[in-house]
């Protein structure tokens, strides 16, 4: 009766603890009141966050998770790990998945035999925001040449149906490292913590692997793109209205970016990158208000070209956007980056609290003022130019 009655507190405190979520993000900062957003918001996610048992046992798990890796690694040299990855369990995002392959390329690192499980399952639970079935496995198909091009990882395996089921039960058979082996031994999506497990990694990694784990312009060499003339400044924007509008940039936060851009680097370009839709959405905006910018679809047709685009950036500056900033989050590249946490414990522990001084991590529910955007521009720019 105490077990039953545990796990219905339990929910009954996520579905609360989800709740609060939606009122912030949906009620209180797409409105975009910059004393709620500013000093309320923050204070309050801090409470809750305090509050949250859920939050808590997942920082213990990845503390032990990441003792087990390590541990594991020391004793198995050249051994075998296997990152499986559901996507039936897990939304057909870039951004989500993409955690996955730098964790891949630290893995790399201690001498370990990796290999990529992507599980397209017919079993598919509703994501919101996810794919239909057969563009999801498309998706797939897309996600694991990436894996391939991006890592050393010896081999990326796309599963469906019974052949998943049977080869998991392989790997566990062989002894195998999983990583959060429990997690996809219960059917538990694994993309909610990894980017946890990789900032512990790092945060603890020596320099020699940390420049091996992240991304640089070396790794990009193989993508063919046509490079613009001008050096640029590339900025993510994001235009989706069926899923997460308030991730989108308004018409007018897409025109005042543009000028404060300009205003702190009069002497190059930006890059507006998105896809298809994000393009046309906002070329229209600032043709009509009279600015000159390059369109990343005009030189990259897919995410991994964007990539190459973003590395070929003077900086990257990020107000809201989406999972395509993660090529500028894990590499070397100038970058000011205004963030929400979501599955992430802290970006400020790990890897991340060591970070160089010219990569900026704001932690910001909603846009920034003029002021503070200014501000916090200069200030980049300085920490760009003593590095040059």
């Amino acid at each position: 009766m105490n077990d039953i009655s545990g796990i219905s507190k339990n929910k009954k405190m996520k579905s609360s603890y989800n709740l609060f979520k939606n009122f912030l993000f949906v009620k209180v900062i797409e409105k975009n009141n910059q004393f709620l957003v500013a000093l309320l918001v923050p204070s309050l996610v801090r409470f809750v966050n305090f509050l949250s048992v859920q939050r808590r046992q997942k920082k213990k798990y990845v503390s032990n998770e990441t003792a087990r890796l390590v541990s594991w690694a020391k004793n198995n040299p050249n051994g075998s790990c296997y990152l499986i990855y559901d996507f039936s369990i897990s939304p057909k995002t870039y951004g989500d998945f993409f955690n996955s392959i730098i964790l891949a390329r630290f893995l790399e690192t201690l001498n370990l035999s990796v290999h990529f499980c992507l599980l397209g399952s017919t079993r598919s639970p509703v994501v919101e925001g996810d794919l239909s079935n057969d563009s999801g496995l498309v998706f797939i198909r897309e996600v694991q040449e990436i894996s391939k091009a991006l890592t050393k990882a010896t081999s990326v395996e796309l599963l469906v149906g019974d052949h998943a089921d049977r080869r998991q039960i392989e790997v566990r058979s062989n002894n195998e490292f999983i990583v959060f082996e429990d997690l996809v031994t219960t059917n538990k999506p694994i993309y909610t913590h990894i980017f946890d497990l990789l900032n512990t990694l790092l945060g603890g990694a020596t320099e020699p692997q940390r420049i091996s784990t992240l991304l640089s312009s070396v790794d990009f060499e193989s993508v063919d793109i046509h490079e613009p003339a001008k050096p640029y400044i590339s900025i993510p924007c994001r235009f989706n209205q069926n899923w997460a509008p308030q991730r989108n940039l308004s018409k007018n936060e897409f025109l005042q970016l543009i000028v404060t851009i300009q205003q702190a680097w009069p002497s190059s370009m930006i890059m507006i990158v998105s896809d298809q839709a994000g393009c046309d959405h906002y070329r229209s905006i600032a043709e009509a208000a009279g600015h000159l910018c390059y369109f990343s679809q005009d030189y990259a047709k897919n995410f991994l070209e964007s990539g190459a685009l973003i590395h070929k950036s003077e900086a990257w500056v990020q107000i809201k956007g989406g999972g395509i900033g993660v090529f500028a989050l894990w590499s070397k590249i100038p970058c000011l980056l205004y963030l929400v946490p979501a599955h992430e414990h802290s970006i400020r522990n790990g890897y991340f609290w060591r970070n160089s001084k010219f990569q900026k991590f704001k932690i910001l529910y909603g846009m920034p003022s003029q002021k503070r955007l200014r501000r916090d521009l200069s200030s980049f720019q300085q920490e760009i130019r003593k590095t040059n």
